[in-house]
């Protein structure tokens, strides 16, 4: 008897040790590119320079929104003034703080970051999918991560509405 309640019991604990809970990130991890949300336009200009492409759009949700354009796969997004998302799709020197770049296998995400708060994949296509990490501080500013084939194709930062 005492013998099958041990192994319940271990058997328990290992079953527990093995859950794998999704952690919340701090605001400081959403920085791209050396660009920490909520820096202002000239902070990005001064290091990146003026944007190839600008464009204002009212988002719906907190009002006008500029989005910078630097060639075809860097986009930088302010509302107010301050930087708000960064999205890249390609290995263009950008990288999350923790070195996550478009072009990496995405199951080194785990090391970096642990469980994904959601993980979606795309049933029409094989081998395509998401995989989203919040902030302690809001459910809806974080990072996506797109895959495809086992790679990242695109790294979102910052808050997504909706």
């Amino acid at each position: 008897m005492m013998r099958h309640v041990l192994t319940i019991v271990f058997f328990g604990i290992l079953l527990l040790s093995n859950v794998c809970f999704a952690r919340d990130l701090e605001i400081d991890e959403l920085t791209m590119g050396g660009l920490p949300l909520g820096c202002s336009m000239d902070d990005v200009q001064s290091v990146y320079g003026s944007p190839d492409a600008e464009r204002s759009v009212g988002d719906g949700y907190t009002g006008e929104c500029v989005i910078w354009k630097y060639g075809e796969t860097l986009s930088i997004k302010f509302r107010d003034g301050a930087l708000d998302g960064v999205t890249t799709t390609a290995d263009n020197g950008f990288a999350t703080l923790a070195g996550a770049y478009v072009g990496m296998p995405v199951y080194q995400l785990d090391a970096m970051y642990g469980k994904p708060m959601n993980y979606v994949r795309n049933r029409k296509t094989a081998g395509k999918g998401m995989l989203y990490y919040r902030t302690v501080r809001s459910r809806n500013l974080g990072m996506r991560f797109d895959f495809e084939k086992g790679k990242i194709s695109r790294i979102m930062t910052g808050l997504f509405d909706g």
